[in-house]
């Protein structure tokens, strides 16, 4: 059972190691090995993989479920080696909760992950210093527990979940408004806008009228309502305009989700 509707790192860890002992798949995994080299045997019709280790490993078929966002990346700041104070990289996050308590702390970078970091490095440390070189379009995560009951009626439907997911083109339930947006009346657009900003996840990029990622002025028209918001969220105006993006239109890149961001940003 699921406590939240975004569940967090510890909860997934748990629910990974239910489903390893569930169907007894750690007896099929290697943990910790790094693949050297894989080739195609062709008289055994097989691929050998070689492991670091030196172990090796046979098998018909292949495989590269390595992911496109597993390698960590290191700016090659000048001094990062020989800086005395504690530094963190997020996708190497440390087990144990880090203490940021009247300390002055550096943030580089303003994306997926930063966005969910300031916020909660912003209430602990004496002095919170963001560096942003382009921001970005964040829209509301609007994470909240899942009553029992909730989670009993999806599970009754996950038949159906999972072929309504199968059939949208990023695997969500969220449907596109067939509308063109420009010829809805502006009244009713906004009341959309609203209505789907109020909605948890990405409903307000993939619950939109289905031309705003095709049709450049119905992109501006939902662009502006974000900036509009985030505006509203920002205390210094200076602050607003840096936080609100003006060179790329909303959904060309990936829309991270926040928690009190833009509060704790300005």
């Amino acid at each position: 059972d699921w406590k939240e509707h975004f569940s967090g790192q510890p909860e997934n860890e748990r629910y990974l190691n239910f489903v390893a002992d569930k169907f007894d798949l750690r007896r099929d995994i290697r943990f910790n090995s790094r693949v050297a080299g894989a080739v195609y045997d062709e008289n055994a019709h097989c691929w050998e993989v070689q492991i670091e280790n030196g172990q090796r490993a046979r098998a018909q078929f292949l495989i590269g479920a390595v992911g496109i966002l597993s390698a960590t990346y290191m700016p090659p700041f000048e001094g990062i080696d020989s800086f005395e104070g504690e530094s963190f990289h997020t996708s190497r996050w440390p087990k144990e909760k880090a203490d940021f308590s009247g300390k002055r702390v550096g943030c580089i970078g303003t994306g997926a992950t930063a966005v969910q970091l300031i916020p909660i490095v912003a209430q602990e440390a004496g002095q919170l210093t963001v560096f942003q070189r382009t921001p970005n379009y964040c829209a509301p995560l609007r994470n909240s527990e899942v009553a029992p009951e909730t989670q009993a009626a999806w599970k009754a439907k996950y038949p159906e979940i999972h072929k309504r997911c199968r059939e949208t083109p990023a695997a969500f339930m969220h449907d596109f408004d067939p509308r063109c947006t420009l010829d809805v009346p502006k009244e009713e657009r906004l009341a959309l806008y609203e209505e789907l900003w109020a909605q948890p996840g990405f409903k307000k990029w993939l619950g939109n009228f289905h031309d705003i990622m095709t049709n450049r002025e119905a992109n501006e028209d939902f662009a502006e309502f974000v900036r509009n918001k985030i505006r509203e969220r920002v205390h210094d105006p200076e602050v607003a305009e840096l936080l609100a993006p003006k060179d790329h239109p909303f959904g060309a890149k990936r829309i991270p989700l926040e928690t009190n961001y833009y509060e704790e940003a300005g």
